[in-house]
């Protein structure tokens, strides 16, 4: 008996124990995504009903792309995390689409109907062969009357009739069965139907003082993701500021929809290594052709023609020297810096366009170097960008448009000065950051023209940091896993613009109105591509680069008629002479600025000097009306005022002097 009660003792102790570390399966929701230029953190949260003692919890149904080194689980002070581990799992397959699902249901319908309608169409067809082979009337003695004919014929031409006609029915069925499925299979990729056969699994290890509900959160990163900035600019009329829209196009194939998560936009990207470089030992050696060619193929910059693609059109792709792709790098032409795009999130670029006399196409990303690629006729250039050994000062912009906990938004929250400044929700907070912070305006409104100052972003900055600028976007988003740009609004600014008239008379007798925004330091601007309207009208396109501005940021805005230009040789000072050995030809150029609006403009005019790369060539710079010259590249830079109605005239003049006998490319 006394044996018995022991047994029992431990057969309840074994169940009370096999009962604690029962698995608990738990869904998380996505509530908020920190989107990198490359890569994501997803923040998961589940509501977890735990058991006193230790417990196994598998948050189920997640992507397969997590980067396992940067799980983080946090929860309450009730309980303590023992373990935690990323688990693939593959008897589980990811949930479908509702979508999805239907569309999937209505193709396997099709298939069976379709079947069903190739077995009438055998059917048919059997019928036929078997009344054309059965055709032959009457025997071989016996003849056949006039009558058994006609009813024979009619007979088949009935019969044979009704069979065709249902097999073109059928016929037709089929087809329309064959077009459905097509519009199912292109939907079905349109929704990015192309989820892995398995799911990704945290399982955590829990020690939990009491039983009850706790709150679970997941942290973790994935690769396929990113976002790229871009611009939509608007300018009504050059008396007024610029209304520049920030926008990003958001890209993800994590496997999972972001389904109304609160968005933040960051510069930063943990894909990047920040281990420091190390500088090898500088050996030299003999010249090695073999070594040097071999090294060039390794890299495959491949220039070629594709014939399908059109005229004035290049693409490419470009890619680091791991041979991964970069979204978001700059390409644009050499001397033309209207003419430019960027890559999107695979890599590739499409620049059209591109002006017959374009000769070198630029590549450029931050943090490598910048490469040339010469054009000479090639439509299709792919390029390498290697790393660059310049360090990158970033900073970080986190919006207070939206009031939020500091535990809901996922990062540390830093404050401007303990003494200074206490982080508040009350709108009064911002006069604190007030020359504290830069960018910071203290009062409501888009802006103020009077004071440079209050022409930063409204109510944008709230922390500094050394590495990255984040966005918190006002408004939750939905972004589907289809690997598709979703374009979001991050914010919108009015901007102080210097509207400047800008023409070159010797490459196009147009003027074009630019726009200059001094102090674009102040709106944490990145490189992308910008769409240009003026005056209510679309425009075309044009790129804010601002990895290569200085302290301005120049682009254009459109051509406008009224402002007439002319640039014509000048005979009468045009000549030629023969002194000794050589050849002096002197010329003159006049270039005729007139201007028909009913207001006063500004305008840059810029002409050139030609420069020589031989010393048997002299050039002689003779006259050129109070310009600017730059005396490394020989350009002329005028910056004018003409007012209403007004017509200025300026002259540039040199002479050549070069060999007898030889020739020159003026």
């Amino acid at each position: 008996m006394k044996h018995l009660i022991i047994l029992s003792i431990l057969s309840l102790f074994a169940n009370s124990l096999f009962a604690q570390n029962d698995t608990i399966k738990s869904e998380t929701k996505i509530t908020d995504v920190i989107v990198f230029l490359g890569g994501a953190q997803i923040n998961r949260q589940a509501d977890v009903n735990l058991t006193k003692g230790s417990n196994i919890i598998v948050f189920t149904d997640l992507s397969t792309f997590i980067d396992e080194k940067s799980v983080q689980v946090k929860t309450g002070e009730n309980t303590t995390i023992l373990s935690v581990k990323h688990n693939t799992n593959y008897l589980d397959k990811p949930k479908k689409k509702e979508e999805i699902v239907n569309l999937e249901k209505r193709k396997k319908e099709i298939k069976f109907k379709m079947e069903e309608n190739n077995l009438l169409i055998w059917s048919y067809n059997q019928d036929e062969d078997l009344i054309i082979q059965n055709k032959l009337l009457g025997g071989r003695d016996k003849p056949v009357t006039s009558s058994e004919l006609d009813s024979a014929s009619v007979l088949f031409r009935k019969r044979l009739t009704e069979i065709r006609l249902k097999q073109i029915e059928l016929k037709k069925i089929s087809t329309e069965y064959n077009e459905e499925t097509t519009k199912i299979n292109q939907q079905l990729t349109e929704l990015n139907n192309t989820k892995a056969e398995q799911t990704g699994e945290i399982i955590v290890v829990i020690a939990a003082e009491r039983s009850g509900m706790e709150k679970f959160t997941l942290n973790y990163a994935v690769s396929n993701a990113g976002w790229i900035p871009k611009y939509d600019i608007r300018a009504d009329d050059i008396s007024k500021p610029l209304d520049l829209m920030y926008k990003a196009d958001v890209y993800q194939n994590t496997g999972y929809d972001w389904e109304n998560v609160n968005l933040i936009l960051s510069t930063g990207n943990p894909s990047e290594s920040g281990e420091k470089p190390l500088l090898a030992t500088w050996f030299l050696d003999f010249y090695n052709p073999y070594y040097y060619r071999q090294q060039q193929q390794q890299q495959q910059n491949v220039q070629k023609t594709d014939p399908n693609i059109p005229r004035g059109t290049i693409t490419g792709i470009v890619r680091d020297e791991t041979g991964s792709s970069i979204p978001g790098a700059i390409v644009k032409v050499k001397d033309h810096p209207t003419i430019a795009t960027v890559t999107d999130f695979s890599g590739k670029y499409i620049l059209e366009n591109v002006p017959s006399n374009a000769y070198i196409l630029v590549f450029d990303f931050i943090d490598l170097e910048t490469t040339e690629r010469h054009i000479s006729g090639y439509n299709t250039i792919n390029a390498t960008l290697l790393p660059s050994d310049t360090e990158l000062d970033e900073v970080v912009v986190t919006a207070m448009g939206v009031s939020k906990d500091e535990k809901k938004i996922g990062y540390a929250v830093t404050t401007v000065g303990n003494e200074e400044l206490t982080y508040t929700q009350d709108r009064s907070a911002l006069d604190a950051l007030s020359g504290k912070v830069a960018g910071v305006k203290t009062k409501g409104g888009k802006g103020n023209k009077k004071d440079k100052n209050l022409m930063a972003p409204p109510e944008n900055i709230l922390d500094r940091k050394q590495t990255s600028v984040e966005y918190i976007l006002e408004k939750p988003y939905t972004i589907n896993s289809d690997n598709k740009k979703h374009t979001v609004e991050v914010k919108e600014y009015e901007v102080e613009a210097d509207y400047v008239y800008y023409c070159v008379p010797k490459m196009e007798n147009t003027a074009f109105l630019t726009a200059k925004i001094p102090d674009w330091e102040l709106y944490n601007l990145l490189t992308g591509k910008a769409n240009l309207f003026f005056e209510g009208a679309y425009v075309g396109t044009s790129l804010i680069d601002v990895d290569n501005a200085k302290d301005t940021i120049v682009f254009s805005l459109s051509r406008d008629n009224d402002i007439v230009l002319k640039r014509e040789k000048l005979k009468d000072f045009t000549k030629r002479q023969y002194i000794g050995t050589n050849i002096i030809e002197t010329f003159a150029f006049e270039i005729s600025i007139r201007n028909k609006k009913a207001q006063a403009i500004d305008i840059i005019v810029e002409d050139q000097f030609p420069m020589s790369s031989n010393d048997d060539i002299v050039v002689k710079q003779l006259e050129m009306s109070g310009a600017e010259l730059d005396e490394e590249t020989g350009k002329l830079t005028w910056e004018l005022h003409l007012d209403a109605k007004e017509i200025k005239k300026l002259t540039n003049k040199f002479s050549v002097k070069y060999p007898k006998k030889t020739k020159i490319n003026l």
